[in-house]
């Protein structure tokens, strides 16, 4: 059961990127961006744009690759708008470099998904 929740996880993390389109849908993460290194409070700087139709949601969480049940940042609203814009700051406590990996959704009937992984450094 393990080796095969490792397996999904890296298969997902493999093939998904922080910019996805499917229903028209655009997602650009400006920070934290896939791979890099930050030093806490992590600055979420993301936006949302379709320019058919409404995105009905956006969903955002991190949390550490160890730990999957304990969120450290959780960000699900009902947006019903054709552009969003986040820009928050969220504060992880370590003592050594710690990955974390960063889940979204959002869109409408046809939702777009995605995950990447970073760091975070004392």
């Amino acid at each position: 059961m393990k080796k095969l929740l490792v397996i999904g996880l890296t298969a997902l993390i493999a093939t998904m990127t922080s910019c996805k389109r499917n229903d028209g849908t655009k997602v650009e993460f400006d920070s934290p961006k896939e791979g890099m290194e930050y030093k806490s409070p992590i600055n979420m700087v993301v936006r949302f744009s379709n320019n058919a139709t409404k995105i009905e949601f956006v969903k955002i969480k991190v949390y550490r690759k160890s730990n999957p049940t304990s969120i450290l940042y959780n960000y699900d609203k009902e947006i019903n708008t054709k552009e969003h814009a986040i820009g928050e700051q969220f504060e992880v406590n370590v003592s050594q470099k710690t990955e974390l990996i960063l889940e979204y959704e959002t869109g409408q009937k046809i939702q777009v998904k995605g995950a990447h992984k970073f760091y975070v450094i004392p």
